[in-house]
């Protein structure tokens, strides 16, 4: 038995990833809504001006105020944030934001 998985070709970029799961933060100026999210691709690009390449999907609320403000936040979270970076992504609506209260002090 082969230890290789045969992958199609459209699916290969899939595999790839160039920096940690982040927590992507971005402000919503005129509700004055907080928001964030976790981002499993990120790359540093340039170092002069310190540049960074995230992918947000053009679907979410996320990427809507990246766009319409032209700023964002990028947290990098150790070890011990390990599961409220994951509970970022999979809550949604009031238990998201009690949890970044409780993570955040907010």
């Amino acid at each position: 038995m082969s230890r290789f998985i045969p992958i199609e070709l459209h699916h290969a970029s899939r595999l790839l990833n160039h920096g940690p799961t982040v927590l992507i933060t971005s402000f919503d100026e005129q509700s004055q809504r907080r928001n964030i999210m976790a981002a499993a691709w990120s790359m540093p690009v340039e170092f002069e001006p310190p540049r960074v390449a995230i992918v947000v999907d053009k679907s979410t609320w996320t990427r809507e105020l990246i766009e319409r403000n032209g700023k964002f936040g990028i947290v990098i979270p150790g070890v011990a944030a390990t599961n409220w970076t994951w509970a970022v992504e999979v809550c949604r609506g009031v238990k998201k934001i009690n949890l970044i209260a409780m993570a955040f002090r907010w």
